[in-house]
């Protein structure tokens, strides 16, 4: 984990109704638009990369570690050469951290998955990916990933599987500069081997990476080498062959087209909620057409309009980086949509037939250190919590300034509303199954009284399936049972949820949607 630069590909379009490309200095094969207009009418920048090129995508990332940013200028500088083709913002990171509090919060965190040159830096399980392919083909779809570890016990080859990385679930680095706190063994990976092995606390050093397996049985031996590898899975299977060659990727979203039909408000897109995906705003995206061209723009508009034009303009396949005031365009020397923040990554696209040489990451822009947490802690939430109208005793934690909900208790109280959702498991493959609209199968013990001390949260490791996709959300495990962020639930399944603190109360309201704080 030494390395500290990410390049990806990055390949997106925008749409035109009343379209005109006009030549520049860009190179060969690289048409550049800045009066392009959507369906609905608005304007749009736009740069088409020709299929008659071959062009590589290349990863930014601020500073030495994917928990920092810096301003969009400074990326700009590091990644301008002759044969550059567009530079645009990456995946989601934790764009409103607070340098205030702890672990996570005060961190501009990477959210999203960054692959580079087959070896894997972070893993943020959304399911939308841009993937780059060892041969020079670009890809996007609804893709899941799945790593393995494979090291020596008792002198066989052992490998088990793991969904969740990177800090988040099973596979710990020095990114976060905090220690290890889960129970069970874990494994001390350095320089390709298994270092050590502890139970108690550990903090990663640089350079280390930490297992901390779900596995009971996965425990290989000191000084076996260990090899890490990954690979996707496509919604589409007659894609599989091309998906096992993506050797660069990133992982964001929504998905917008697959195959030249709208999937805005298909499964693929459950985990980002319904105002997410109909709010008009600042939006970055990608598009591959059937002969290869890639459109890399941005607007301001919403998926539906973004998925009409970019549908007229011949794309087949489509997908969104992260937006809002992160939303940045850079082509031909000059910026034609300014960041309105500082940024975590950026993709930048080059024209070039050889492989890239290894170029370092900007420096970070100065800010106060990261305080690392030894422990976070869980406690008992001493607000009343309404739901529609009427007092119900969760059994709920604090955790970092936000609310946790145990999950049955959440989906046993809103069974019978609108907003009701079933909750099942699949011990096989260590899952939690959402599915919405469905009524809750009581198990015993729900809403049978409050928290009342303080508790160590651990990471939930299980995988999270909603309405039949893999999603993504913060959850830690408690005594045995999963704790979800309120407000992520509530984004998840669309209702409403209020704040009274006059009266330190929460209000879950099943009659309104989720609106975002």
């Amino acid at each position: 984990m030494s390395k500290r630069v990410f390049a990806f590909a990055l390949a997106f379009m925008m749409a035109v109704l009343a379209q005109s490309f006009t030549a520049s200095a860009a190179p060969d094969g690289v048409s550049i638009s800045t009066s392009s207009k959507t369906s609905s009418g608005k304007a749009m920048n736009l740069v088409e990369l020709s299929s008659g090129g071959k062009f590589r995508p290349q990863i930014f990332i601020a500073g030495d570690a994917p928990y920092q940013d810096t301003q969009a200028e400074a990326f700009v500088n590091l990644a301008e050469k002759p044969n550059l083709a567009v530079l645009t913002n990456g995946t989601f990171f934790n764009a409103y951290y607070d340098s205030s509090k702890e672990y996570p919060e005060n961190l501009p965190a990477t959210f999203g998955t960054l692959i580079q040159d087959k070896e894997i830096y972070h893993d943020g399980n959304y399911l939308p990916v841009l993937g780059y392919t060892s041969d020079g083909k670009w890809l996007i779809d609804s893709a899941v990933l799945k790593m393995e570890i494979t090291a020596e016990m008792d002198g066989n080859s052992i490998t088990t599987v793991i969904y969740d990385v990177n800090g988040i679930g099973n596979f710990f680095t020095d990114f976060f500069n905090r220690p290890i706190t889960r129970e069970g063994k874990k494994f001390v990976i350095k320089d390709g081997k298994i270092a050590s092995v502890t139970e108690g606390e550990y903090a990663p050093a640089a350079g280390e990476m930490v297992y901390a397996p779900t596995d009971t049985w996965f425990s290989p031996d000191i000084g076996s080498p260990v090899k890490i590898s990954y690979s996707y899975k496509p919604s589409r299977p007659s894609r599989q062959g091309d998906w096992d060659n993506v050797v660069t990727a990133v992982s964001c979203g929504p998905l917008i087209l697959l195959d030249g039909a709208n999937v805005v408000g298909s499964a693929a897109n459950s985990g980002f909620g319904d105002s997410f995906m109909t709010a008009a705003a600042q939006r970055t995206f990608y598009g591959i057409k059937a002969d290869g061209t890639i459109l890399v723009g941005e607007t301001s508009t919403t998926f539906n309009d973004l998925a009409k034009t970019l549908a007229d303009l011949g794309c087949v396949d489509a997908m969104s980086m992260d937006g809002g005031a992160s939303s940045f365009l850079y082509a031909n020397g000059k910026t034609l949509q300014q960041a309105g923040r500082k940024l975590n990554n950026v993709i930048a696209v080059y024209l070039e037939e050889g492989p890239p040489a290894p170029t370092p990451s900007p420096a970070p822009t100065p800010s106060p250190a990261p305080t690392p947490a030894p422990q976070l802690e869980a406690l008992p939430t001493s607000s009343s919590v309404l739901v529609n109208g009427q007092s119900v005793a969760f059994e709920a934690y604090n955790i970092s300034g936000n609310n946790y909900f145990k999950l049955r208790d959440l989906a046993f109280a809103l069974t019978g509303t609108e907003k009701q959702f079933e909750v099942g498991w699949d011990g096989d493959s260590n899952a939690i199954a959402l599915t919405s609209g469905q009524p809750y199968t009581a198990q015993g013990g729900e809403l049978e009284g409050k928290g009342s001390e303080k508790a160590v949260p651990l990471p939930t490791t299980s995988k999270i399936v909603k309405d039949g996709s893999e999603a993504s959300f913060t959850a830690y495990n408690i005594s045995g049972n999963n704790y979800f962020k309120l407000r992520d639930i509530a984004l998840a399944f669309d209702f409403g949820v209020a704040w009274d603190e006059a009266s330190n109360s929460v209000a879950i309201d099943t009659s309104a949607g989720y609106t975002v704080e």
